[in-house]
């Protein structure tokens, strides 16, 4: 330990003695300061500009004509007279006949899922334009926006009205959703599903007495290798806040569709089959026995306006269509048309059916055709 402490003193004095002599005998002038050159990249900083609460303003605008399109969010007005759509961001509304499309939105904001009100006036959306997700809706008399909730980091994946064009039913969360209900003038809004944690809500619907919604459920978000059941069908009872499963299929159910009656429910009941699953009808709000529509794969079911018919789309893009009657059941499922839908996929529609029955398809462009089809007359035989 002495010799450790002798050698360190010894160092301590020899380099204290080296410094005093180079500063002694080898006195030096201070030289010029040392400058590293100038650097050109501009710094990264936090901080910013805001414009109306979104840090980003738009450099450049870009203009395009087209005919075709394909994903998109599709409505058709009450009186089944427009279409209402979203394309690149932004919604557009069209004669159901044909014609030219006339913007609704436009700007850097990404607006989508347009959905008529009951009475046509007003088109809900969702979009990012205060700089995350929301739910909006235009009032097309007046040419206003509004801005119905205000979050910062949710996500919406759809939102619909009531009968009454007096509230709006939507699903908002990151991994797993839950549902509320606002009024159209605003005010904060209510939970309607918020509990357990773990409970994934998305599909809102809303029967056409206003007193259900209904809704696809699971446990947990998304994950890979998941075992099957992953969704079944809910409803939400407003009179009761209270709700209720009502499917119990072992491979999922999906889409749910009331009746325009409320009386019949139709859905997808996945089994593990590619492309869809049975499609099948049950009392709604129940108890009754099930109908099974198709006994192959199809997704994506609708009802006609009078409740006589059951259309759904199959693997292979066939619009197949099967009356429907509560005494004595099902018919046999017929092919209306072959589309050229996207994909057929479960979880959205890619067509729609007005009124007076014609149909409304969301297709993939071919030959260049447009990609959003017309077909009147669906009782007639296929077109070629």
């Amino acid at each position: 330990m002495r010799l450790i402490v002798v050698l360190l003193l010894c160092t301590s004095i020899f380099v204290a003695f080296a410094y005093s002599s180079a500063d002694k005998f080898h006195p030096q002038k201070p030289g010029p300061a040392f400058h590293a050159p100038g650097d050109s990249t501009k710094k990264d900083t936090v901080k910013y500009t805001q414009f109306k609460d979104l840090p980003l303003k738009p450099a450049r605008k870009i203009s395009f004509n087209t005919k075709e399109g394909s994903w998109m969010s599709l409505d058709i007005s009450p009186d089944g007279q427009s279409i209402v759509f979203d394309l690149m961001g932004d919604i557009y509304t069209m004669p159901a006949t044909g014609g030219k499309a006339t913007p609704v939105t436009t700007g850097l904001a990404y607006d989508v899922h347009p959905r008529y009100s009951p009475d046509g006036k007003r088109i809900l959306f969702i979009s990012d334009r205060n700089g995350a997700d929301n739910v909006w809706y235009i009032d097309m008399e007046k040419k206003d926006t509004v801005r119905l909730t205000s979050s910062t980091n949710e996500y919406f994946p759809s939102a619909c009205w009531t009968p009454d064009g007096e509230y709006v039913v939507f699903v908002r969360g990151r991994r797993n959703p839950k549902l509320f209900i606002e009024h159209r003038r605003g005010g904060g809004g209510a939970t309607l599903i918020g509990d357990p944690l773990g409970v994934k809500i998305i599909d809102p619907a809303v029967s056409a007495d206003g007193r259900y919604i209904y809704y696809s459920t699971r446990n947990g978000a998304w994950n890979y290798n998941a075992r099957l059941p992953q969704y079944q069908l809910g409803v939400y009872d407003r009179e009761n806040a209270k709700s209720r499963v009502i499917t119990s299929r072992y491979g999922s159910g999906f889409t749910p569709v009331l009746s325009k009656d409320g009386k019949w429910l139709v859905y997808v009941a996945q089994g593990g089959v590619v492309g869809g699953g049975n499609i099948v009808v049950q009392p709604f709000p129940g108890p009754g026995p099930k109908v099974l529509i198709s006994g192959v794969a199809g997704a994506q079911p609708r009802w006609s306006h009078d409740g006589k018919h059951v259309f759904y789309i199959t693997p292979d893009r066939k619009l197949m269509a099967a009356d429907f009657d509560p005494e004595r059941g099902s018919g046999a499922p017929r092919m209306v048309f072959q589309t050229r839908i996207v994909a057929p996929n479960l979880a959205s529609f890619q067509y729609d059916v007005a009124i007076d029955g014609r149909f409304l398809v969301n297709s993939f462009p071919s030959d260049g055709s447009a990609p959003l089809t017309m077909i009147t007359g669906w009782t007639s035989a296929p077109p070629k």
